[in-house]
């Protein structure tokens, strides 16, 4: 939850509070151990949403019970707002004039089609080219995933020329782990876990650091 200030320095603020200074145009978000201070002269920041292939999110009732909101596509101060709307108006039987435009159970074929090449373009990227290394190609300072032995490894080579091995699985829900070279961090795109480039976890939902091999 977001507290909203004005005129408050939250390079200064402490606590697990998440904090919004409006007039700044600054929020504050505290991490496991170090905060994320964002503002407009911000270079770093970077986040991983999902874009449903049929244009607009998923909200609604999956089946009996059970609700889905998913694929709010950069957007989700304004969709989380609509979605709890549809789902407390599910939740009580009332009408709602939205309900058939973001139903969970339709999927537009033709839509999608404009993404096609898009997608497997940087599925080839994100899993062929820039995912899958040799010892030979792998620079200091890189990780990837990489087959030895016709076993698959999370590598990374640190500055001084040590390799460091690592299961490729997330230890959450095994999710397939990306290095990213940039922030000299592994992530894992299913649910978002970060793990620092020698394994150790940085934030969750995972609760364990990378596995490490050999």
């Amino acid at each position: 939850m977001f507290q909203s200030l004005e005129n408050v320095d939250l390079k200064q603020r402490t606590g697990n509070q998440c904090t919004l200074s409006i007039d700044l145009t600054e929020s504050y978000r505290p991490l496991k151990n170090h905060a994320l201070v964002i503002n407009s002269k911000s270079k770093d920041w970077f986040a991983q949403d999902t874009i449903p292939l049929r244009g607009i999110p998923y909200m609604g009732r999956y089946k009996e019970h059970e609700y889905f909101i998913y694929g709010f596509q950069k957007w989700g101060m304004t969709n989380s707002f609509l979605a709890s709307k549809i789902i407390k108006d599910l939740y009580l039987n009332n009408d709602n004039a939205y309900l058939s435009l973001f139903s969970c159970h339709y999927y537009s074929l033709s839509y999608s089609k404009i993404y096609l090449k898009q997608m497997l373009h940087h599925l080839y990227l994100g899993y062929v080219k820039f995912h899958f290394h040799t010892k030979k190609n792998l620079q200091r300072g890189q990780g990837g995933l990489m087959k030895i032995n016709h076993k698959l490894y999370a590598v990374y080579l640190d500055k001084q020329g040590i390799y460091h091995y690592f299961s490729p699985y997330c230890p959450h829900l095994k999710g397939l782990l990306s290095f990213d070279e940039k922030n000299q961090i592994w992530h894992c795109p299913c649910h978002q876990s970060v793990f620092d480039c020698y394994g150790k976890l940085i934030e969750g939902p995972c609760l364990k650091d990378m596995n490490k091999q050999k």
